[in-house]
């Protein structure tokens, strides 16, 4: 879903309105992201060490640990205006199937070039993850075209369906069900997954049927607003919890401290 386009980006076409909410993008997004990167510079843990990798981290040059996702997200919004009028265009002067078919052609091309099962793992070149985010550029475009007529039934449908071929894609599920191996066959399958969050939030995003019911909870609400510090943030949790044994005290020394007081901050952010 990370490389799912957020909904609303395009389909402000050229308005002020749209740049306003990009730039509110950039200012929730690079703060937060340029903290997390001091923090595991002083901390360590995920190769963050020296004051190259710092600038490094900092600039997008490279990826480090899990922070290898914002680079390759975040530059697609230099190239973000190009796709999305292309497609606005399409959709206005020709319509919802000229628009998808001319979605299709965009992502073959970019397929030839930069074929998805060649990715590098953890890439931060955002060009191997461009099919997925010209998807999410159509949906957020179109979306208004059909989310009226679905039907409270048809979304929990949709969403459960979805949720299922997700669980059954997990290493576990398909060694027991097709035998396949325990491996890494999911790290390069974005193109494949893509369609089927698109699915998922379109049916979803007004919160239909049951299953929308859920997503709408007090709860749920909380973790998507904090769902990105806890992104940046968990890796440094979960080492520290497994490299002691359960134990987190066994870390409580300065860094540390600085560390989870600075991840408490980023979660109230």
């Amino acid at each position: 879903m990370h490389f799912f386009l957020p909904p609303n980006l395009c389909d402000l076409g050229l308005s002020e309105k749209r740049w306003g909410l990009c730039r509110r993008t950039v200012l929730r997004i690079i703060p937060i992201f340029f903290l997390v990167v001091f923090l595991y510079y002083f901390q360590g843990g995920i190769g963050i060490t020296t004051s190259d990798d710092l600038v490094d981290a900092l600039t997008f040059g490279k990826g480090y640990g899990h922070l290898w996702k914002i680079p390759a997200e975040f530059k697609f919004y230099l190239i973000l205006p190009f796709i999305a009028y292309a497609i606005i265009a399409m959709y206005r002067k020709f319509g919802f199937w000229a628009a998808g078919g001319g979605c299709l052609a965009i992502m073959a091309f970019q397929q030839v070039l930069w074929p998805y099962w060649l990715m590098p793992e953890n890439s931060i070149d955002t060009r191997w993850y461009l099919s997925s985010f010209t998807i999410g550029s159509f949906c957020s475009v179109v979306h208004h075209q059909f989310r009226g007529k679905l039907t409270e039934e048809m979304a929990d449908i949709l969403g459960l369906a979805v949720i299922a071929l997700v669980a059954l894609s997990f290493p576990y599920p398909r060694y027991i069900l097709l035998g396949m191996p325990i491996d890494k066959w999911l790290m390069d399958k974005f193109l494949l997954f893509s369609p089927l969050w698109a699915i998922f939030i379109l049916v979803l995003a007004d919160g239909k049927g049951y299953l929308g019911g859920v997503l709408r909870t007090v709860a749920l609400r909380k973790l998507g607003e904090w769902s990105f510090s806890i992104y940046l943030i968990h890796y440094g949790l979960f080492t520290r919890w497994d490299s002691s044994c359960g134990k987190l005290t066994a870390y409580v020394d300065g860094n540390s401290i600085f560390s989870i007081c600075g991840r408490a901050a980023l979660l109230l952010l």
